[in-house]
Formats: C-alpha cells, sequence, structure tokens
C-alpha cells in the first residue's frame, strides 16, 4: 500500500480529468513494449495489420524505453470530461469522407 502526504497547496493544483491524447500516447506503448500488456495482446493483435501498414517510427519514437512519455506532449485538459460531440464526422476518420 503506498500513503501519500498532501497539504492545501497539493490539493489545490490536483486535477483528475479524461485525457484522449493522453490515452492515445500511452496506448503507442503496447506497440514498444507488448509484453508488458497481456490483457490487451489480443485486441493489439487485431489491429497490427493495419498498424504495420503505417509509416510509424516517428510516432513511436515518443515511447522512451522506459516506456515514459513527456509530458508536454499530453498537456492537461482544458475541461474533466471532454465532449466530441460537437465535432461530428471529422473524428471518423477520412475513409468516411472519401479523402
Amino acid at each position: 500500500m503506498h500513503r501519500f502526504k498532501l497539504g492545501l497547496a497539493d490539493l489545490a493544483t490536483t486535477w483528475f480529468a479524461c485525457s484522449p491524447i493522453q490515452e492515445a500516447a500511452l496506448s503507442l506503448r503496447m506497440w514498444t513494449h507488448p509484453g508488458c500488456y497481456p490483457l490487451q495482446s489480443a485486441a493489439f493483435e487485431r489491429l497490427r495489420p493495419a498498424f504495420e501498414r503505417l509509416d510509424s517510427s516517428l510516432l513511436l519514437s515518443v515511447v522512451a524505453a522506459n516506456r515514459w512519455i513527456p509530458d508536454f506532449l499530453t498537456p492537461r485538459p482544458a475541461v474533466p470530461w471532454p465532449d466530441f460531440r460537437p465535432l461530428g464526422d471529422e473524428l471518423s476518420g477520412p475513409g468516411r469522407h472519401g479523402g
């Protein structure tokens, strides 16, 4: 068990939020360290053929050998739970728009 002692200043700067950018960046660790994520292996194996067709070298370079991802790549979200509904089909990918 870990215990943390937090002061008022610590609590004042604490932020709980869902960060889609961070989730996407952290998911890259599965490709660079597949043995560390056995529960996700089946899902990633289904995605592997499509992923391997991509030029992903630059993308995967953000994951360090120790699985660390620089914090500046995943800034704190502006809101605790982002709402993507106003973006509509923009997030569905280029295939849905003929591009």
